[in-house]
């Protein structure tokens, strides 16, 4: 237990971005992509985007804090992002209307379904 504590606790393991300076996450407006047909839902401390990589087709889209450490976060900040999952899922299904069943994964810390 103890070395995961350790591992849990290094701040390379938890952030391999250089605090942010190196995260496509960190800057969502140009290196991450709208969803086609209705684009973002933004919310003062959550914004969403489209997977390029969808493994729930017909609908995948990513909702991510405006802020960079994703473990880190306020009951507004968490309030926002599950609004702007709800609103991303209204959205979508306004457009899949057969993709009738909402599905949340929560996903974070290096490699957790990142393509880098």
């Amino acid at each position: 237990m103890y070395v995961v504590q350790q591992i849990l606790q290094s701040s390379e393991f938890l952030d391999s971005t250089d605090n942010g300076a190196k995260c496509d996450f960190c800057s969502w407006r140009l290196l991450t992509a709208s969803d086609p047909g209705f684009g973002r839902i933004e919310l003062p401390h959550a914004v969403t985007g489209s997977n390029l990589f969808k493994y729930a087709e017909p609908s995948h889209g990513v909702v991510l804090f405006k802020h960079h450490q994703p473990l880190q976060f306020s009951q507004a900040q968490l309030s926002d992002l599950l609004d702007a999952s709800w609103l991303w899922f209204q959205a979508s299904h306004a457009l899949q209307p057969a993709a009738g069943q909402p599905f949340l994964l929560w996903n974070c810390l290096p490699r957790a379904g990142a393509s880098h």
